[in-house]
């Protein structure tokens, strides 16, 4: 995970990367990728797993 100020998070994959410029974590309202990355849901150097998340 690495940041870009007031747009999102980048999330490295196997061949690229994808910018999350919103998520909705569990329970809480949708939110624009900057703020998950102030609010600590998100933290630089984050590892996320694949797995049934949809």
């Amino acid at each position: 995970v690495d940041v870009i100020k007031k747009k999102g998070f980048v999330v490295a994959c196997g061949e690229g990367a994808v910018c999350v410029v919103s998520a909705k974590p569990e329970g809480k309202r949708e939110m624009p990728g900057f703020e998950l990355v102030n609010g600590h849901y998100v933290k630089i150097g984050d590892v996320f797993s694949a797995g049934n998340s949809c």
